[in-house]
């Protein structure tokens, strides 16, 4: 009597397990970052779980407007917001995302606490409706240490571990090579 039921249980936990990983499977995967550009450090990720049929997400906080480098010769302001979403649209495209959503709160401000609740609210909502089984983002340190970055990572953080309905979702952290940070310029945060 007790070998066939462990029988049984093992047989019944072999078709429920695997079911249970497909399930999560299928489920999207969605990267938060701050700017657009931010999906660089994990664009390879994307481009291969999109090619391997995983549906992703990409999610940018800022509208990017005050991101000026020199080579682009576009002052800050909203051509330059324009010309990002431009290259984030079509980055987004190219990596096989399902769909770019944009925040779109200002670059470089994102401290001010009615910009951050409404941060949180709207990414709140994009968790909320997604139902992803993972959330990639940058960590405590924002990757480069840029403060948008990290007040972006923190407040996924904060959503996904302080709310029971995103329990089953997997909070991963992007990182740059510490190499990459030692040959860097000097950050210029916005």
């Amino acid at each position: 009597m007790r070998t066939s039921t462990h029988l049984i249980l093992a047989a019944a936990l072999s078709t429920i397990i695997p079911l249970s990983a497909h399930a999560q499977a299928r489920r999207p995967v969605v990267a938060i970052f701050a700017h657009p550009d931010d999906e660089r450090v994990i664009g390879p990720l994307l481009s291969r779980l999109a090619r391997e049929g995983r549906e992703t997400h990409l999610v940018i906080a800022t509208d990017g407007a005050q991101g000026v480098t020199p080579f682009a010769r576009i002052p800050a302001g909203e051509a330059l917001a324009a010309a990002r979403m431009t290259e984030a649209s079509c980055a987004a495209t190219r990596l096989g995302v399902r769909q770019l959503h944009v925040v779109g709160l200002p670059d470089g401000g994102l401290a001010s606490f009615d910009v951050l609740g409404t941060l949180r609210s709207r990414l709140v909502a994009i968790i909320d409706s997604l139902a992803p089984a993972a959330i990639i983002t940058f960590g405590p340190e924002g990757g480069t240490g840029h403060p948008d970055h990290r007040m972006v990572g923190d407040v996924v953080t904060q959503i996904v571990q302080g709310d029971a309905r995103f329990a089953n979702v997997d909070l991963l952290f992007a990182s740059v090579p510490s190499e990459r940070l030692r040959t860097a310029p000097p950050a210029q945060p916005t």
